[in-house]
C-alpha cells in the first residue's frame, strides 16, 4: 500500500509527524510512504489538490477555506486524523507585565503573526468574547499584522511592540537568552483543531484502507509520545539542527505538559465548531464550516 504525502513547512508544532516517521509507524501498517517536502504554508494542499500526491497536513482553515470559495465536489478537501488539538501560539512580553488579562491587552502595543492566518483569527474572537473592541484597537494603531516572527522579536526587544504572538520554539528561546516570559497562552481557550491530515474526497474515496492504516499508525505515535515524552527529542531533534538542543526540548515539554498535541486522532467537533467560529467572525469564510463535510474519521 503506497501514499505520497507532501510535508507541510517545518515546524516544531508538527513533531508528532516527524515521530510517526522516524519510528516507522507506517511501515508497521504496511504502508510504503513518500515523504516530499513542500516548504511553504499551504505548498502541500496545493500539490494534493492537482492530484500530484494523495495527502498532506495542515489546519482545517485550509478546508474550510476551500469549502467556502468553491462548491463541493470530488476535489473539494476533506480532514482526518486530529494530531494538534489545541492553539500552540503564546502571548510573550517582558516579565514587569505579569500578570495580564487579555482584557487588559488594549493598553498593550501588540505584533501577532503575519505568516499565517489563524492565530490572528483567533485570538481576535477571544478578544471580542471578553468585550474588547477589536476593530478600535486596530484603528488606533496599536496592532502590527505584517511582522515575521524574527521582526516580532526584534520589534519587542527595541520597544517597538510590548506583546508579541510567537509559538515554540521561538517563545523558549526568548524565555532562555532574555527577560521575556509568556502572558497568555492561547491554548487556554480549549479545544481547536489545528492540524489534521488533508487529502481531497475523490482520493479520500480512493485510499480509504491506506488512510486508516496512516490514522492507525498515528494513534500509537501518539501514545508514544505521551509515555516517552523524554525521548521524542533523540528522534526528532535533528529535524531543527539550528536550534540549541535545550531551547528544543524544552518547546517538547512544553507541548506535552499542555496538552498540545492531541492523545488520540478522533477528531473533536467542539475544537473544529470553535475554529470554524473564529474563522467567520474574522471573515475568513463566509459562513461556518461543515464538521460532517470537513471532516472525516478512521477512528
Amino acid at each position: 500500500m503506497k501514499l505520497t504525502l507532501v510535508e507541510n513547512f517545518r515546524a516544531l508544532f508538527y513533531m508528532p509527524f516527524y515521530m510517526l516517521k522516524e519510528r516507522g509507524g507506517a511501515e508497521a501498517e504496511g504502508l510504503e510512504v513518500e515523504w516530499i517536502d513542500a516548504n511553504t504554508p499551504g505548498g502541500g494542499v496545493e500539490a494534493v489538490k492537482r492530484g500530484a500526491a494523495d495527502l498532506t497536513w495542515g489546519g482545517p482553515m485550509r478546508i474550510m477555506k476551500d469549502h467556502d470559495s468553491h462548491p463541493i465536489g470530488p476535489d473539494s478537501l476533506v480532514g482526518f486524523c486530529e494530531v494538534v488539538g489545541k492553539d500552540p501560539f503564546y502571548l510573550v512580553g517582558r516579565k514587569s507585565l505579569l500578570p495580564l488579562s487579555l482584557d487588559q491587552l488594549p493598553a498593550q502595543r501588540l505584533s501577532v503573526v503575519s505568516e499565517v492566518p489563524t492565530p490572528w483569527l483567533c485570538l481576535q474572537t477571544d478578544l471580542a468574547n471578553i468585550g474588547v473592541d477589536v476593530a478600535a484597537y486596530l484603528a488606533n494603531g496599536d496592532i502590527v499584522v505584517t511582522r515575521t516572527f524574527e521582526e516580532q522579536i526584534t520589534a519587542l526587544a527595541s520597544g517597538q511592540a510590548d506583546v508579541i504572538q510567537l509559538f515554540e520554539p521561538y517563545v523558549s528561546r526568548l524565555e532562555l537568552e532574555t527577560d521575556m516570559a509568556i502572558l497568555a497562552r492561547a491554548g487556554d481557550r480549549g479545544p481547536t483543531v489545528y492540524t489534521v491530515f488533508i487529502t481531497t474526497h475523490a482520493r479520500h474515496a480512493e485510499k480509504a484502507v491506506e488512510f486508516a492504516a496512516l490514522t492507525r499508525a498515528m494513534a500509537r505515535t501518539q501514545q508514544w509520545m505521551l509515555s516517552h515524552p523524554d525521548s521524542i527529542y533523540e528522534l526528532g531533534g535533528r529535524y531543527f539542527p539550528d536550534i540549541h538542543p535545550e531551547i528544543v526540548r524544552r518547546s517538547i515539554r512544553r507541548y506535552i505538559d499542555e496538552g498540545v498535541w492531541s492523545a488520540s486522532p478522533a477528531v473533536s467537533r467542539d475544537g473544529f465548531e470553535t475554529l470554524s467560529r473564529c474563522l467567520h467572525n474574522g471573515g475568513f469564510i463566509r459562513a461556518p464550516g461543515q464538521f460532517s463535510l470537513c471532516i472525516s474519521s478512521f477512528f
